[in-house]
């Protein structure tokens, strides 16, 4: 009897240390994201959730998955949703319980789920949403999610321009994590409140709040933080016609950048020095940073495909553990069980009847079991299957994004290079301006642009160019690159800046189509090459 009590106190001592460690891992994540260490960050994320599997634990499980969500919402908004749709799963289990934390935990998903509407651009879901997760954290909250809340809430009303309401809810933040002592939001909560100010033309305010920002992030070490109040800094000084000081700000931020994680930081402070050195007249280097800028994207969204590929092979991986281990579970439960009723069986032949009966309905619940474990098996692989569908329509959609993006910096690049041009007229005509303009004008016309272009195209609309080539042989291959813009559904406007012609030559080029795919007047050709 006390060696049962020992094995049991061991036992309990083993699961409470066990929870323990799942709180720190979840802990240990939350400062390496917050270092922009993802990947460490990840990890340990994935071990809490593991410990909670085995645990059985649904508060870390849930805790895990909703750390998780965060991790991933930047870079898919579909995928931190699954995460933050898994956490609130396991929250419910854990109200079932009638546990008090189950609620708050629900109300952080919510929160999370507000968080990647506002990034998708529905500001008014998202309002609503943050607004009924405020009602479960009371004044007093110390997890700092209502400083969260308050930040997204700002965010939203700021996007709708309503600057009273951002005003409010920036202030109410910045107040909130000044009073729980959240060094990991104070930083952005400074620099929200003095964006408002420098609108306001409030300009001892708003430095005041950049440095405070600027001050409380090197003390914490957030890269991230330091970037983003370098580049409100760079504002500030743009603000006030400090020049010279605001591309310092800038150039500061971008060497920052460049050793982050999350290259949108960098992107975001060469287009500052774009607008920068647009203002200064320094067009050549406006050139050349708008190169990096296309070059910075196209990899980004290489990463982004490889990080969400990465991503996705995690999450099979973590499932075929927990199916595995499920399963080695039962068999050694079932033989387990075998090796008892074996072991009853050489007792008296007295209780051979009862043993055979007891043998029998064990053998029942075996079967029942594996009949179970097959069932999960057949769900696992089919939410694998499901899984996969995702990962394809997610990658169709991505190629969709990357063409319209590519089409939009033809459009802006041609812009821009028409503006230089415009103004490089107006300034004269001497041999380097005309050298200039010849650059310029060959920049315009470039083939790799059109070679990108149609490589994405083609890989979403596959054989589209061969099948009009083969029904209409003297189509040209400017008639092939109309036809994949009104594939594209893009306006004569559109279509005019890609392809750097007037939207007259556009409506022309249109009419001759029209005649060589032997189109009736009554004929629409934007719904023909939809149909094709």
């Amino acid at each position: 009897m006390p060696k049962i009590v020992l094995s049991v106190f061991l036992f309990l001592i083993t699961i409470v240390a066990s929870a323990q460690y799942a709180d720190s891992l979840i802990a240990m994540g939350w400062r390496d994201l917050i270092k922009d260490r993802d990947s460490s960050a990840i990890t340990a994320f994935e071990q809490a959730y593991e410990l909670g599997v085995h645990l059985r634990n649904y508060q870390t499980q849930g805790d895990a998955l909703l750390h998780l969500g965060m991790c991933f919402y930047g870079v898919s908004a579909a995928k931190g949703m699954q995460y933050c749709d898994s956490a609130q799963v396991a929250y419910e289990k854990l109200k079932e319980t009638n546990a008090p934390l189950a609620v708050t935990g629900l109300n952080r998903c919510l929160q999370l789920r507000s968080t990647i509407y506002a990034r998708q651009g529905k500001f008014r879901e998202s309002i609503n949403m943050s607004i009924e997760a405020l009602k479960a954290f009371p004044k007093n909250d110390k997890t700092g999610t209502r400083g969260v809340i308050y930040t997204s809430l700002g965010t939203c009303f700021n996007k709708l321009n309503q600057t009273d309401s951002a005003h409010y809810y920036f202030e109410q933040a910045l107040a909130e994590h000044l009073s729980t002592n959240q060094v990991a939001y104070l930083p952005l909560a400074y620099v929200n409140v003095g964006k408002l100010w420098l609108k306001e033309k409030e300009f001892a305010k708003s430095k005041e709040h950049f440095n405070k920002g600027l001050a409380l992030s090197q003390k914490s070490g957030n890269q991230q933080a330091i970037v983003s109040t370098l580049l409100a800094l760079g504002d500030w000084h743009m603000a006030v016609s400090k020049k010279d000081s605001a591309a310092h700000f800038y150039k500061k931020a971008e060497n920052l950048a460049a050793h982050l994680n999350d290259r949108s930081f960098l992107l975001k402070a060469l287009e500052m020095q774009v607008e920068w050195l647009t203002v200064a007249g320094n067009y050549p280097e406006v050139t050349q940073l708008q190169t990096r800028i296309m070059n910075l994207k196209d990899s980004l969204f290489e990463f982004d495909e490889q990080n969400l590929r990465k991503k996705l092979e995690i999450q099979f991986n973590v499932a075929e553990k927990d199916r595995q281990l499920e399963l080695l579970q039962k068999e050694k439960s079932l033989t387990l069980l075998s090796n008892y009723i074996l072991w009853l069986s050489v007792f008296s032949v007295v209780i051979i009847a009862a043993l055979i009966i007891f043998f029998m309905r064990r053998n029942h619940l075996r079967d029942k079991q594996l009949l179970l474990a097959k069932e999960e098996l057949v769900h696992h692989l089919e939410e694998q299957k499901r899984l996969r569908e995702k990962f394809l329509q997610s990658e169709l959609e991505h190629k969709e994004s990357q063409l319209s993006s590519l089409a939009l910096q033809m459009v802006e690049k041609n812009v821009l290079i028409q503006e230089i041009s415009d103004k490089l007229t107006v300034g004269g005509k001497g041999i380097e301006n005309e050298e200039l303009k010849k650059t310029l004008n060959k920049g315009m016309s470039r083939e790799k642009d059109w070679k990108d272009f149609n490589a994405y195209f083609e890989s979403i609309n596959k054989n589209f160019y061969t099948r009009l080539k083969e029904a209409y042989p003297d189509i040209s291959p400017n008639d092939l690159r109309l036809c994949a813009l009104i594939k594209m559904n893009r306006s004569i406007k559109e279509m005019a800046f890609i392809l750097n012609i007037s939207p007259d030559s556009v409506k022309t080029a249109r009419y001759r189509l029209r005649k060589k795919l032997h189109l009736q007047t009554e004929d629409n050709l934007t719904d023909f090459i939809l149909k094709l």
